[in-house]
């Protein structure tokens, strides 16, 4: 790097690894539960957008299957132990970050999962009015689909540094590979999608977005 090259404006992501994988199995159980016994479920991949709701297991099994927007899994009972392990792992990979933060608590505002099945995907999007977003891989096998981040400035940079051999460019896109338990914290307006399961097994993940509320208001997951 030239000595006088200075990079700024860094996107962070936070990216770990949970060392028990037994929540894996309770999620993977729980989600092919509610993909089974779905009604009006809403669809992936190409129906996404569309917002498209089905009860047919024959959409479900092709498209992929979420309980975004149809069922909130924070208020579930079965899912309560679900909840307190993201709570808690979560907090452990903010908390990295910030260790001594006493006032500022972090909050839950929903939380869901999805199925993804051989070809099924995400499209671009961002979580609106959110701070930060995580997903948990329960079950990933090898070229289920990674997740792509964009710079939300690639226009720009793709534009205008691309090819200008005299400045230096910079990426704009970055993929992170799935894993089996690895949970992934980012920005909630950073562009991003998934690209399709290849793998001949479902993908399952659990996401939820964050918000930090101060300590007298905060209650602990249920």
């Amino acid at each position: 790097m030239s000595e006088y090259q200075k990079d700024i404006f860094a996107i962070p992501l936070l990216v770990g690894k949970a060392k028990n994988l037994t929540i894996c199995n309770k999620i993977e159980e729980l989600a092919q539960k509610y993909r089974r016994e779905a009604k009006e479920a809403r669809l992936v991949s190409d129906d996404w957008m569309k917002e498209k709701r089905s009860s047919s297991q024959e959409e479900i099994d092709k498209a992929g299957v979420t309980t975004y927007r149809t069922k909130s899994l924070i208020e579930d009972p079965e899912w309560a132990d679900i909840t307190e392990f993201m709570y808690g792992f979560a907090n452990e990979m903010l908390g990295s970050v910030n260790p001594n933060r006493d006032k500022d608590k972090m909050l839950m505002a929903d939380m869901w999962t999805t199925i993804y099945p051989k070809g099924a995907y995400i499209p671009e999007h961002t979580h609106a009015n959110s701070l930060l977003s995580a997903v948990f891989y329960a079950k990933a096998e090898e070229n289920c689909g990674d997740i792509e981040f964009r710079d939300p400035a690639f226009i720009c940079k793709n534009m205008i540094m691309r090819g200008l051999g005299e400045f230096p460019s910079f990426n704009t896109r970055f993929r992170e590979v799935p894993e089996p338990g690895k949970m992934v914290i980012f920005p909630s307006w950073l562009p991003h999608f998934t690209h399709p399961n290849e793998s001949d097994s479902d993908r399952i993940i659990i996401s939820f977005n964050i918000d930090f509320g101060y300590a007298e208001n905060y209650k602990e997951p249920k």
